[in-house]
């Protein structure tokens, strides 16, 4: 794979944060099968957004896309291991994949894709109770013969701007990781975007994770028909992104890498393909502050 780097705005660290990357990912603990297809699934569960309100009787809900186009469900946890499936899907007649969920005050904001199994498109939704959510504002419209697709929203600790990334790409020859931001979510959907990396080969499913003056950000990969998740870090929530050493930080069929911090400890959910079967796993590492 081919990678290239672009570069765009950024702010500036903070006096006394590192004036350099991370090199290195976090050591990860052994991996739990958390979500496998059940229910009114059509496929498999493949990727799992977490947020913390502590309502309902749990303190985690979490939100999961299938693989192809076989909607979204939501799920509950109080240990961020063990999931309650809600019986009934959230979406599942437009083909709406991948959602990714911010919990900004008591607002539940949350992008996905839509028409995921022809030209998709990404949408933002709003929800004061995690249930009930608005009709969809296009994020990213569609554009006949290309994907966009993989939505992460991530609130900047530094600056307290909303950056949104997502993969672009003709899932043939050549694939992108887009970036935009704006003082607010609603503010997304006009303001400007930027390739952050793009390759000739897979390269999608950006998520990004700030912690201790690095930004880390994952993708995945298909290398030799396996898939892979790479780490890459700046100190830049926009540009200057370089790989961590040890890439692949997850192997044998493991991607679509969504990554939280909880209590001290960093927890990762990722899609594992074990022959022909999908399911969701969860890793933890322990992080010292």
């Amino acid at each position: 794979m081919t990678l290239v780097l672009l570069c765009g705005a950024g702010p500036r660290p903070a006096s006394g944060e590192s004036l350099s990357p991370g090199t290195t990912y976090f050591p990860l603990g052994p991996p739990t099968t958390v979500l496998v297809q059940s229910g009114w699934e059509t496929d498999a569960p493949h990727t799992l957004s977490v947020v913390e309100p502590g309502r309902g009787g749990y303190r985690y809900w979490g939100y999961y896309g299938l693989q192809e186009c076989g909607g979204i469900g939501r799920a509950w946890s109080n240990d961020l291991v063990t999931w309650v499936k809600d019986p009934v899907p959230l979406f599942h007649e437009h083909g709406e994949r991948w959602p990714f969920v911010l919990l900004v005050g008591d607002e539940f904001q949350m992008v996905h894709t839509m028409n995921y199994c022809h030209d998709s498109y990404i949408v933002s939704r709003t929800s004061r109770d995690g249930l009930r959510f608005t009709d969809p504002v296009t994020l990213v419209p569609p554009e006949k013969g290309w994907r966009n697709q993989n939505p992460t929203l991530f609130k900047d600790p530094r600056s307290g701007r909303y950056y949104f990334y997502w993969y672009r790409g003709d899932d043939t020859t050549y694939w992108e990781i887009r970036v935009k931001s704006a003082k607010s979510v609603r503010d997304l959907v006009n303001s400007p975007s930027e390739v952050l990396l793009s390759a000739n080969s897979t390269l999608a499913a950006p998520n990004v994770l700030y912690y201790r003056g690095t930004y880390y950000l994952a993708v995945e990969v298909l290398r030799g028909g396996v898939w892979e998740t790479n780490v890459l870090t700046s100190i830049f929530p926009d540009r200057d992104f370089r790989e961590v050493s040890g890439n692949p930080v997850l192997g044998d069929g493991s991607a679509c890498l969504f990554q939280h911090i909880f209590q001290g400890t960093l927890h990762v959910y990722y899609c594992k393909l074990t022959g022909d079967v999908w399911t969701v796993e969860h890793r933890a590492a322990a992080l010292h502050e």
